[in-house]
């Protein structure tokens, strides 16, 4: 999970493009995607890589928090 910095991913290289904060509505976009792949592989690794402010900890964490509440494991 890099970020969706579209404008600025090919921009002046100072952490542009990885300066992203998923919100909770775009992360969940993804937990039905994780739950097919959860169905047909024994663990499934997700990478936060937007970590210009430290958004990468709080996107990974949220994330944690939205797959305890489908009942994925985290």
């Amino acid at each position: 999970m890099h970020g969706r910095n579209a404008e600025t991913w090919w921009g002046s290289g100072k952490g542009d493009r990885y300066d992203y904060d998923y919100s909770e509505r775009e992360l969940k976009e993804w937990l039905r995607k994780i739950t097919e792949l959860a169905d047909k592989a024994r663990r499934i690794y997700l990478f936060f890589n937007n970590c210009h402010a430290g958004q990468a900890a709080r996107n990974a964490k949220l994330m944690q928090e939205l797959l305890r509440q489908q009942q994925l494991p985290a």
